[in-house]
């Protein structure tokens, strides 16, 4: 049985490749393409960790990815049709 691993427990790793991976084939664009090239950048420091409030963005950048894209459609968008 193959189960997804929740979001919230991927390491910072899984989620730092998630991101890099997302930038690599251009499935991020704006805001969330700039915060994750800015993060991929930090996490190069030594030492470097990120936020309470930039994990939090990672792992919403990252759900987001996962999410089906028939979820990602605006009610009102498809009342619209």
């Amino acid at each position: 049985m193959n189960q997804v691993l929740p979001v919230e427990r991927m390491t910072l790793d899984e989620l730092l490749f998630r991101l890099g991976d997302a930038l690599r084939y251009r499935r991020l664009d704006g805001w969330a393409e700039g915060f994750a090239g800015s993060i991929s950048r930090q996490s190069r420091r030594r030492g470097w960790g990120p936020s309470e409030k930039q994990l939090h963005h990672m792992r919403q950048i990252v759900r987001e990815l996962r999410a089906p894209a028939e979820v990602l459609i605006d009610k009102e968008d498809d009342r619209a049709a």
